[in-house]
């Protein structure tokens, strides 16, 4: 799929994920002190958390890839 203007994925995309995969990178951080310096009851919410920008970052550049990739090369992933 070739938007409008002949790009295939929006700018507003790309910086979403390029923000995702700050937060990302800033949890895991986050939560490897955390276990590190002993405290447990710091890293269970940011696990949490972290499992939750992961699914969603998952699912956003899975369907990049779906716009990218042409049908017959890679088919697509079964969504949950």
């Amino acid at each position: 799929m070739v938007l409008d203007d002949g790009e295939l994925v929006t700018p507003e995309v790309l910086r979403k994920i390029r923000s995702e995969n700050q937060a990302l990178l800033q949890a895991s951080q986050s939560m490897q002190a955390s276990i590190e310096t002993g405290r447990f009851d710091e890293a269970a919410p940011i696990a949490a958390a972290l499992a939750e920008v992961l699914r969603k970052h998952v699912l956003l550049v899975d369907g990049v890839l779906d716009v990218l990739t042409p049908d017959d090369v890679v088919p697509k992933r079964e969504r949950r």
